[in-house]
């Protein structure tokens, strides 16, 4: 028992792991795509012109806020979530110089879409794992379960709201901005339907789950071995 226990954290860990590094790839592409930020990326840009502090502080600082609302609406973190806010700038650094730009919008076109797509993806194979979700997932399946709405509203008007601001204060706008505000949603329900996982009656686990699901997997003294 002891060792399935073992066995099955470990597959979870590299579960989140594979999620997280397709999610990069797919960020990446539509950075070097060059025809426009995602809203989250608009807003860090945008503060951090503000601000005069670095883009990457400024993705920590908006992390730990959306935590922070994620928790006021009984969303809590978990290992996941801080292996999210650990991994994504490694991973990202990694992948980038792999990719190259491109002058013909076509490509650029395509680079966008497959980077949404993959974000997509990927964001549906993380959050299979019910392992805690990143602090934006966090915030945004929060926001399904607390609303009764389909990730196809929720996340739109949320990075809406997320876009406006951004540009606003100066943030970059484009063509793959709008392209990942009105397709990222969809596809997300795409591989949900298509995983049959369901955001609404998701039950993400915590870091206090974690310690309970650890302990009985590894501790408890009456396990078989």
């Amino acid at each position: 028992m002891k060792m399935n226990k073992l066995k099955l954290l470990f597959k979870k860990l590299l579960h989140l792991l594979v999620g997280y590094f397709i999610m990069a790839t797919g960020i990446c592409l539509s950075v070097k795509s060059h025809i426009g930020l995602g809203p989250w990326d608009v807003l860090n840009e945008g503060l951090s012109k503000v601000t005069d502090i670095s883009y990457g502080l400024i993705n920590i600082y908006i992390s730990i806020i959306v935590i922070m609302i994620a928790c006021c609406i009984k969303i809590f973190p978990g290992i996941g979530t801080l292996l999210n806010a650990l991994c994504f700038g490694i991973m990202i650094d990694f992948i980038l110089p792999f990719i190259n730009v491109s002058d013909n919008i076509f490509i650029q076109l395509m680079m966008a879409l497959l980077g949404i797509i993959l974000l997509a993806f990927g964001s549906a194979v993380y959050l299979m794992v019910d392992f805690g979700a990143g602090p934006r997932d966090s915030l945004l399946l929060g926001l399904v379960l607390k609303l009764k709405k389909d990730t196809t509203f929720v996340k739109p008007v949320l990075e809406a709201i997320v876009l406006i601001i951004g540009f606003i204060i100066g943030g970059t706008v484009g063509i793959g901005t709008l392209m990942s505000l009105f397709l990222l949603g969809y596809f997300m329900d795409v591989f949900f339907r298509l995983f049959k996982f369901d955001p609404k009656t998701t039950k993400q686990m915590n870091f206090y789950d974690q310690y309970l699901y650890i302990k009985g997997g590894f501790f408890n003294e009456n396990s078989n071995t």
